[in-house]
């Protein structure tokens, strides 16, 4: 036996394209600026040397001293103006760094997040898929010969195969199956025994699922009955015996088959004016100093911009390729998740007794159970299966009727893929044929009359399973 679990899982994705875009732009203004600034710094410092020039001169010569005192205040005066624009622009691209950076540790976060989610979730869709794979089966038999008296159950104490069953003991004391999880079940029941118009059923929970008669007359005869159902845990599947017999050998025989800034200070600098040329000479100097200063500084700052700028960009697409591989691989799994889990199963009966001559469809038109069937009506009126899912189909047939050399056939779109004979006599006979074939949707699955025989409703049955 094989349960089938199913599960849905939703997931929410972050619209990363749209924040990088912004980003994008941003960083666009800011290089802008860099740009700029870069000019006013080149522009400034020959202004700068040429002011160290005229200090030297003025230096050499006191005749001038005095107008080339003015002037030297004056030109450090506008100077100081432009460091001071200077250190607000650089103050501003501190802060656009900052931001920068604040907005590449959120991606880096962001992209973290999503990892740990998506192993999460792979994590749980593998579960999900392992749970969906999980076998459960146990193959047991009767361990003594005897009479079996009408609505005594048979016990099958004997376990000769199991895979996934947990309590042996239950098995083996009372000769039923309890199913322990729950999911769709194939069960097969083969009984052979020797009594004139011999029967038998399968229950589940005390309610009769299938009855088989096995045979008219005193001799050895084998019957199966073959049923599809769902369980839930704690159903208890048994047979009976619906009329006194012997037994010699019995099978119950369960299968299921079932996806994750650097910030810069600027120095800022007093002004200080005085009239000794001396003063105001090394003054001069000292703002070639901080000039020079201020444009490393600002090569290192625009650098580093850059490079803020490829690393949010390299982010925001590593972003977006984590978030289409994560929802690919997600679709792929909850695919194998939905495929797993898919559940087709029907067993439905013959309704009325009667003859049925050669090529002749047998119809099973009573539908005793039945999962994932969308299109029962079809069913009912055509006595036939059409499949609405494709997959790998177990079939099972099983006809009770009278004549000699009676035989039928199982067809698949008209083709014939399998033929029983059931009896070489007159009396009774019960005939099982079971095939496994890969079937597409719409094709026809139907039993077809060899010959002529009479068919007895109530145990002549049609049991198709998808198992993959």
């Amino acid at each position: 036996m094989q349960t089938i679990a199913q599960s849905t899982v939703t997931h929410t994705q972050p619209d990363l394209h749209g924040e990088y875009l912004a980003i994008r732009k941003q960083q666009q203004e800011t290089l802008q600026l860099l740009t700029s600034l870069q000019k006013t710094v080149t522009a400034l410092q020959t202004q700068v040397k040429a002011v160290a020039v005229k200090t030297f001169i003025l230096d050499s010569n006191e005749r001038v001293r005095t107008n080339a005192v003015d002037v030297l205040y004056n030109k450090t005066f506008e100077t100081e103006k432009i460091l001071t624009s200077l250190e607000v622009q650089t103050q501003q691209l501190k802060e656009q760094l900052e931001m920068n950076q604040n907005e590449t540790s959120a991606h880096e976060e962001t992209l973290q997040e999503i990892a740990r989610k998506g192993i999460v979730t792979h994590e749980t869709l593998k579960k999900q898929i392992a749970l969906s794979q999980e076998k459960v089966a146990v193959l047991m038999c009767v361990s003594t010969d005897g009479d079996r008296y009408s609505r005594q159950i048979i016990k099958f104490d004997e376990i000769r195969f199991h895979i996934g069953i947990i309590n042996f003991s239950a098995i083996r004391s009372s000769g039923v199956f309890t199913a322990e999880k729950p999911g769709l079940y194939h069960i097969s029941a083969v009984i052979n025994g020797r009594k004139s118009n011999a029967q038998f059923s399968i229950h589940v929970n005390g309610n009769t699922l299938s009855t088989l008669r096995m045979s008219s007359n005193e001799f050895i005869a084998t019957g199966t009955s073959v049923v599809a159902t769902e369980l839930q845990i704690g159903d208890i599947i048994s047979v009976t015996a619906d009329s006194t017999f012997q037994q010699t050998v019995n099978t119950l025989q369960t299968q299921v088959r079932a996806v994750g800034a650097k910030t810069y200070i600027l120095d800022s600098n007093e002004r200080v004016r005085t009239n000794a040329v001396d003063v105001l000479y090394n003054k001069t100097l000292e703002t070639q100093t901080v000039l020079n200063r201020l444009e490393a500084q600002t090569y290192q700052l625009k650098e580093r911009v850059e490079y803020n700028l490829n690393e949010t960009a390299n982010h925001a697409e590593t972003l977006l390729e984590v978030a289409r591989k994560d929802a690919a691989t997600r679709d792929i799994l909850d695919k194998q998740v939905v495929l797993s889990n898919e559940k087709v199963a029907v067993t439905t009966c013959v309704s009325v007794d009667g003859d049925r001559h050669s090529g002749q469809t047998i119809k099973f038109d009573e539908i005793r159970s039945h999962t994932g069937i969308i299109n029962l009506s079809s069913i009912r009126s055509s006595g036939v299966f059409t499949v609405e899912k494709p997959g790998l189909y177990h079939i099972s047939v099983v006809i009770n009727g009278r004549k000699s050399n009676a035989q039928f056939s199982i067809h698949i779109n008209g083709n014939s893929l399998s033929t029983l004979r059931m009896s070489s006599d007159e009396t009774i006979a019960t005939g099982t044929s079971v095939v496994a074939v890969d079937l597409q949707t719409g094709d026809i699955v139907a039993v077809a009359a060899d010959s002529l025989f009479q068919v007895y409703f109530h145990w002549s049955c049609l049991t198709v399973v998808k198992i993959n």
